[in-house]
């Protein structure tokens, strides 16, 4: 079973976060996904919610998004929460 991202979600990411999202391909990722990075390390995914391997929800506590938008260093989650339309929600913080 094939999913991708639409470029319609990509489009989103890209001008509400004013980064440019790279297109690659992993299995581990399920198929196409979105990547940019940042001095080198990878801040954000942009993927399907799927698991090629499980063909289920990659993350299965949220089953409804078909798309999952992962971030790294977050400061203020708040404010990126208002950079993005309602068509995405903060779904889980990750302190350290």
């Amino acid at each position: 079973m094939s999913k991708q991202v639409s470029s319609r979600s990509k489009n989103e990411v890209e001008l509400s976060l004013d980064v440019a999202m790279e297109e690659r391909e992993s299995d581990y990722q399920g198929g196409v996904y979105y990547s940019h990075k940042y001095e080198g390390e990878e801040v954000a995914v942009l993927k399907v919610n799927f698991d090629l391997f499980d063909e289920e929800p990659a993350e299965q506590g949220f089953p409804e998004f078909p798309v999952l938008l992962y971030l790294s260093y977050v400061r203020d989650p708040l404010l990126l929460e208002g950079l993005l339309s309602s068509q995405f929600k903060l779904l889980r913080q990750n302190h350290q």
